[in-house]
């Protein structure tokens, strides 16, 4: 009997082991059904989008797969809404070619080669940039901003 009682523990352990692995995976498959799909240009590979709250949990889920997230929001009042269609222009500083593209969402996902960039975005009439540095092995986050009077 003792021998059968470790046999059914050993079975229920592998069982709890198997179901804790599996989870992450099951989700991540479950979120990359619900994202728009990847582009690429040149040497960039990107996903944009982020309509919708499914949408846009997919998106937060798989920025960590990815080195930079752009997100564009605009102030309404107390709180902020996100953006899409705001016209991005990605230039690296070492003079390569630049990713141009029209955001579909708030959200922008982008794998960059290591380097410094200037992003810049344009929503309505009004611009902003930056300047990132993109580090191997590091992820980062730029959020463009725009008051709602310059969005409009």
């Amino acid at each position: 009997m003792d021998g059968h009682k470790r046999q059914i523990q050993w079975m229920v352990l592998s069982g709890i082991a198997l179901l804790a692995w599996s989870l992450p995976h099951a989700s991540r498959a479950a979120d990359s059904r619900l994202l728009p799909r990847v582009e690429s240009a040149g040497p960039y590979t990107y996903v944009n989008g982020g309509i919708g709250e499914p949408e846009a949990t997919a998106m937060k889920a798989e920025a960590h797969h990815r080195n930079l997230t752009l997100l564009f929001t605009a102030r309404l009042g107390a709180r902020n809404a996100y953006l899409a269609h705001v016209h991005v222009v990605i230039r690296p500083l070492n003079g390569d070619a630049s990713l141009v593209l029209d955001a579909a969402g708030p959200y922008v996902l982008i794998d960059l080669p290591p380097g410094r960039y200037e992003v810049t975005a344009e929503s309505g009439h009004s611009v902003k940039s930056r300047t990132l540095t993109v580090v191997a092995g590091a992820r980062q986050q730029a959020v463009f901003e725009w008051p709602s009077r310059e969005i409009e």
